[in-house]
């Protein structure tokens, strides 16, 4: 089913146009797991695809069904609930973050701790940030610096850095105390990259993106070769390694790269965009502004300035299956692309052929 809104208010509609749940709320999210939540009267619940209401509309917000849990929230705390409306996270936290490997970052009198899908607090709340789980570790800030903490509550990796990141592909990048130089480490804690990169990117499909600020030099009064110290500001260039270390594509390329996606990664080449190969061959030229990541075969490209964008789609020989011919655009996902053309948003399938407009 999808929304409808009339005369001010929201209902949802089937695939023919048929009214199935009359409008009747002021917002509604599309339904997820089977539950849409709805408002009414400034306050939040759950309505079925009969239109019957099966969580109370009383919690301040609502989010959607994952996995068969929802966030809520009410008197300004957050917690969860399941398809029954039981709670099962308490109402109790500040702050609840999304359910990742069955972990949850929560938040109470501004110190994080994690809970499990049970909604028991499994990582105690005693650190003052995180981030999510991923490959069973989660980055934390232990007063001292950041390090790694496992599914039972236990530092497995020392809070030693500046910084930490989610693992990605058995590997985290992670930065020193001080000048925030980057690198990758292990889950043994291991430096198996060393950290000597300005900026890095994640892990993805094998190749992670690393950039080095480039160095200029010049001549002091008494002709010596020195090295221009206006840190912060110097030109950005990228390439990429392998999980040993090894730079297999140079770094060559301007500013910050993108990851791999789809055995293609965006770079800047003369201020503008294109796509390599895992050879760093320049497969797609750099002739657009802005690109983003493929997706099932196609990438989304852009060109223009200011409110002169238009929008299109490439495959991965360089080829304009879609021509650059829409004021917004979207990415395709499952086959199809929102788009907006003539005033209106419709789908187009990936021929360009108009396939649904609303």
């Amino acid at each position: 089913m999808a929304e409808i809104k009339l005369n001010g208010k929201i209902g949802f509609i089937d695939k023919t146009g048929k009214i199935i749940i009359t409008p009747t709320y002021e917002n509604a999210y599309n339904f997820s797991e089977g539950f849409a939540a709805v408002m009414l009267d400034s306050k939040w619940g759950y309505i079925n695809k009969t239109g019957k209401v099966v969580m109370p509309i009383i919690y301040e917000s609502c989010f959607s069904f994952k996995n068969g849990l929802a966030k809520v929230e009410l008197n300004k705390k957050s917690g969860y609930i399941d398809i029954k409306g039981k709670i099962i996270v308490p109402i109790e936290y500040d702050f609840v973050d999304e359910f990742s490997e069955d972990m949850a970052k929560v938040k109470k009198d501004e110190k994080f701790g994690y809970v499990n899908k049970l909604g028991n607090l499994v990582v105690p709340l005693e650190y003052s940030w995180g981030l999510a789980f991923s490959e069973g570790l989660a980055p934390i800030e232990t007063g001292g610096g950041n390090g790694f903490v496992d599914k039972t509550g236990k530092i497995v990796i020392k809070g030693k850095y500046g910084d930490a990141y989610m693992f990605k592909e058995g590997l985290a990048h992670v930065t020193t105390i001080y000048f925030k130089m980057m690198g990758f480490i292990d889950k043994a804690g291991n430096e198996v990259i060393p950290l000597k990169y300005n900026d890095v990117s994640e892990f993805s499909e094998g190749l992670a993106r690393v950039s080095t600020e480039v160095k200029s030099y010049y001549t002091d009064k008494y002709g010596v070769k020195k090295e221009q110290m206006n840190l912060g500001n110097r030109p950005i260039q990228s390439g990429y390694i392998d999980k040993q270390g090894k730079e297999v594509i140079p770094i060559q390329f301007e500013s910050y790269g993108g990851k791999f996606k789809e055995e293609m990664a965006s770079v800047t080449v003369n201020g503008k965009k294109g796509f390599i190969d895992k050879t760093g061959k320049l497969i797609i030229p750099a002739i657009y502004d802005i690109v983003e990541d493929f997706k099932e075969g196609l990438a989304l490209v852009f060109k223009g300035k200011g409110f002169g964008f238009v929008y299109g789609f490439v495959d991965k020989t360089g080829k304009e299956v879609i021509p650059l011919k829409y004021k917004e655009c979207y990415s395709f996902k499952n086959g199809l692309a929102t788009v907006y053309i003539k005033n209106k948003y419709c789908y187009i399938d990936k021929k360009g052929t108009q396939y649904w407009e609303d």
